[in-house]
């Protein structure tokens, strides 16, 4: 079928996936879970997505590097069986920490000064408080799918603009504030699911972002507006793995 034609590939649409000391980390939207390639699996993994391919005869020769066909069309098909990868019309580069590092011992949630009741407004807290909610069912339903669906939605908000730093501390409290008055305990994801879902309603430009590292493996989401990390400590941006960024890339 697709002989002397070539082909790319990529990251599968529920699939997204950074590059991590010499570690590929895969987050898995369907299913919700992390899981890692290691040694020649994520040698290859990053070696299919950067490289042209053509089939024949059942096997995919590279263009750019044409020996080890085998070998090629061994982990291709294997991604492809394992839904990791997809054909696609050009190729993918992962992303990679901007510093080498990482973090140990990190703790989103201790923050000097937190006093969010101070500067947060009953109704901010209440409509953060809903949206918090909101955010904390539709993950035990259907995990991550559920907030980046959801982002998806509300990013075609008019009038998109970048807020001002009052604007931005004053939504921080709020969900930070709901935060506190919830029954359980919310995790960073939570938190910048629901900070970034009402920014979005407001029509401001925020994404969320999902940070990873290996050894010790580390997972940390925060929300990002302007490029800035919001109610955060920067250095996260810098040596973590971005694994996602959405709704805008």
């Amino acid at each position: 079928m697709y002989a002397n034609s070539s082909l790319h590939f990529s990251v599968a649409p529920h699939m997204y996936a950074a590059y991590f000391d010499n570690a590929v980390i895969i987050l898995d939207g369907k299913n919700d879970n992390y899981l890692s390639l290691i040694d020649e699996a994520a040698d290859y993994f990053c070696f299919i997505l950067k490289h042209k391919f053509v089939q024949e005869n059942n096997q995919y020769y590279c263009i750019d590097a044409p020996d080890h066909a085998e070998t090629h069309t061994y982990w291709i098909t294997h991604f492809l069986e394992k839904d990791f990868i997809t054909l696609s019309s050009c190729p993918t580069q992962l992303s990679a920490p901007l510093q080498e590092g990482g973090l140990i011992g990190y703790r989103w949630d201790a923050k000097n000064s937190w006093s969010p009741f101070a500067h947060a407004s009953v109704a901010g807290i209440i409509q953060a408080y809903y949206m918090l909610y909101k955010i904390d069912t539709s993950m035990k339903r259907t995990g991550i799918s559920a907030i980046i669906d959801l982002l998806k939605q509300e990013c075609f908000a008019k009038n998109n603009h970048n807020p001002s730093e009052q604007e931005i501390k004053k939504l921080s409290a709020s969900v930070d504030a709901a935060s506190l008055l919830y029954p359980k305990k919310i995790y960073c994801l939570a938190w910048a699911a629901t900070f970034t879902t009402l920014a979005l309603k407001k029509g401001w430009r925020c994404n969320l972002v999902i940070g990873v590292q290996t050894n010790p493996f580390y997972a940390h989401a925060w929300a990002e507006c302007a490029g800035s990390v919001i109610h955060d400590d920067p250095i996260i941006a810098r040596v973590l793995s971005i694994i996602f960024r959405g709704p805008y890339t």
